[in-house]
């Protein structure tokens, strides 16, 4: 809604407002198709290299246990097992007796695709989870990581930027005072914005629970008031 308000505040009458909005609308259209396809090769790249790196750490870990005496040197993988397909280390599991097939699988870290997947699709674990870990398999992976937080940066830039023009542009164009001096208004909204945000913070913070605290107060004396207090 700031873009929109931002965008339309620049337009004079007469203008074609419905060649401006379909152009709005597309450029929204290829933003979300490009960002989906990003964030689906991401996903599958991921998806592509969380096998090995999964039997990695299973074999660091069975290999400790061994050393540590908690499991038999029967359950000692094969030699190269790491460098080979997932595949090949469950077959190699599977042959294994069943009791000690059993604490392999119980001392293996849980590796479900499907579980790691809902835990990156909930709020913003996508961008700071799934993407750091396929970012850390990438050749050159911290330079990808510098440019990857940079762009984090810039985007949140952009958006408290965008939010700022959409409060500010129309009251620079409606009150003399702010148009004569431009640099007051931001000021005084940015100013506003810290103020408002440590508001809602003590709010959040102290307001809330004494209210709760007067809340169940006030309904113990109702309950003492109506019932009887040796009741």
């Amino acid at each position: 809604m700031g873009t929109i308000i931002t965008f339309s505040s620049y337009q004079t009458r007469g203008d074609n407002y419905l060649k401006l909005a379909f152009f709005v609308a597309m450029a929204n259209l290829v933003t979300s198709l490009l960002s989906t396809a990003i964030i689906f090769l991401v996903l599958g790249f991921w998806t592509t290299t969380s096998g090995p790196s999964c039997v990695e750490k299973s074999v660091n870990k069975l290999v400790d246990l061994i050393i540590k005496g908690v499991l038999s040197q029967a359950a000692w993988p094969p030699q190269g097992i790491i460098h080979k397909p997932p595949v090949e280390y469950m077959d190699w599991i599977s042959q294994l007796p069943s009791q000690l097939q059993a604490d392999v699988v119980r001392f293996s870290p849980p590796c479900s695709i499907l579980v790691q997947k809902e835990k990156f699709m909930e709020g913003p674990g996508l961008a700071y989870v799934a993407f750091s870990q396929v970012i850390s398999l990438f050749p050159g992976s911290s330079f990808w990581a510098i440019i990857f937080f940079i762009a984090l940066v810039i985007m949140g830039l952009a958006t408290l930027t965008t939010l700022l023009e959409s409060i500010v542009l129309p009251l620079q164009r409606n009150i003399p005072t702010f148009e004569k001096y431009p640099k007051l208004i931001p000021v005084t909204v940015c100013l506003g914005g810290l103020l408002g945000s440590y508001v809602v913070f003590l709010f959040d913070d102290h307001l809330v629970p004494m209210v709760l605290v007067v809340i169940v107060v006030l309904q113990n004396l109702s309950l003492a008031f109506v019932y009887g207090i040796r009741r």
